[in-house]
């Protein structure tokens, strides 16, 4: 079933406390960072909350500050819970831990036989700032770089500009009929493919003896029609373009990650 609010573009928003964040994130796909304000109240707080799901950055009197945990290890990323301190000390900035499903339209392509077609193509990235001891090539500074350098807008930007060039160059490769056949599929659907392509039935049909026949003219129009021979051989050409399908999917994946990684955004799937 398609999403009925496609996740088009990526932002940071402004909310009033992180006691919110869930509801905020719930309820907006696009989110990414959120930039929580200071609970009012007649008394200051020497406490604050850190919901769970996001990375949290914290500041003190506006600049940076990293947490200590009891062995004396520092990190820019706060854990989830109740803290103490000052009431100068806040979280400044919320990035989601979900993966997100960002999704483009490339207009305008044109393919090999100079057809126009429009693609959809759709992401899942995420931010890769977890500990690297629970999850190797994660690095919390990638929660910072990701707030203060990266941007949501930012990375929405390359994405779409990434996307474009690899889809542009990837259709003017191919027929308009063989566009379908670009689309991801599944490891469990792959298989079932490959099975058939390289089954002993269709190493049969398009095997030397059977082409030689019909070079002849032994097996005419009639005959294909009875033996349904067109229904077989648009099914083996569909097989052929699914199995080129899951391969460009995982390139383009690949390409993007060469790019994203050193970002601190792991591209997890191209949907094609």
């Amino acid at each position: 079933m398609a999403n009925p609010n496609p996740t088009t573009s990526l932002y940071c928003r402004d909310i009033p406390d992180a006691g919110v964040a869930n509801t905020v994130f719930g309820s907006d796909t696009s989110i990414m960072v959120a930039r929580p304000g200071k609970t009012c109240c007649a008394f200051p707080l020497f406490w604050f909350t850190i919901p769970e799901g996001f990375y949290a950055l914290v500041t003190k009197h506006g600049a940076h500050q990293p947490y200590v945990d009891s062995n004396g290890k520092s990190s820019p990323v706060w854990p989830s819970g109740m803290h103490l301190g000052p009431p100068w000390l806040k979280v400044s900035h919320l990035v989601t831990k979900q993966s997100i499903l960002f999704n483009t339209q490339i207009k305008g392509c044109k393919t090999k036989d100079n057809v126009t077609v429009l693609i959809d193509v759709s992401i899942v990235l995420r931010v890769m700032g977890d500990d690297p001891e629970t999850r190797p090539g994660d690095d919390p500074q990638n929660v910072y770089k990701f707030v203060h350098e990266v941007t949501p807008v930012g990375l929405q930007v390359q994405l779409q500009d990434a996307q474009a060039e690899a889809v542009r160059t990837l259709a003017r490769s191919v027929y308009h009929t063989e566009v379908f056949g670009l689309r991801n599929v599944s490891h469990s659907e792959l298989e079932g493919v490959q099975e058939k392509l390289f089954s002993q039935e269709a190493m049969d049909r398009v095997g030397f003896d059977h082409m030689e026949r019909v070079s002849e003219g032994e097996a005419n129009q009639e005959e294909k029609d009875v033996m349904g021979e067109h229904d077989y051989y648009d099914s083996l050409e569909a097989g052929f373009n699914v199995e080129a399908g899951a391969s460009v999917a995982d390139a383009m994946k690949v390409r993007l990650n060469r790019q994203f990684n050193p970002q601190g955004v792991e591209i997890l799937d191209v949907i094609i």
